[in-house]
């Protein structure tokens, strides 16, 4: 689970954080993720996989992460070359997507188990 939740970390990280830092940013998610499991016991959650705690809390905590880690985007901007204003969300505002993506996905979990 450790190793999973590690690979779900750095990917919103991956291209604007240092290689070294993959091993600082599993190393969080992993005990946070493992932290997670625990919810299901507490919460009347089904979660037979752990898929929750391992993609939702890795994800969210490597989101934290690159964003404590990453340039600034005048830096971001520099070291890309990007020639129109349009490349600027792709490249430099990447891990704010992701945030985006993790929280339609908790709101769809959540709104699923509402309507149960």
């Amino acid at each position: 689970m450790g190793v999973v939740a590690g690979l779900v970390a750095i990917t919103p990280g991956a291209g604007y954080v240092p290689i070294w830092s993959a091993v600082i940013f599993g190393l969080f998610a992993g005990i946070c993720s493992s932290l997670a499991t625990q919810l299901k016991h507490i919460l009347p959650i089904d979660d037979a996989m752990d898929v929750f705690a391992v993609h939702a809390v890795g994800g969210f905590v490597g989101n934290i992460c690159t964003g404590k880690s990453k340039p600034s985007v005048g830096t971001c901007l520099q070291s890309r070359h990007i020639d129109s204003g349009l490349d600027i969300p792709y490249y430099c505002l990447g891990p704010f997507g992701e945030i985006t993506g993790s929280l339609s996905k908790t709101l769809l979990e959540l709104s699923a188990y509402l309507l149960k």
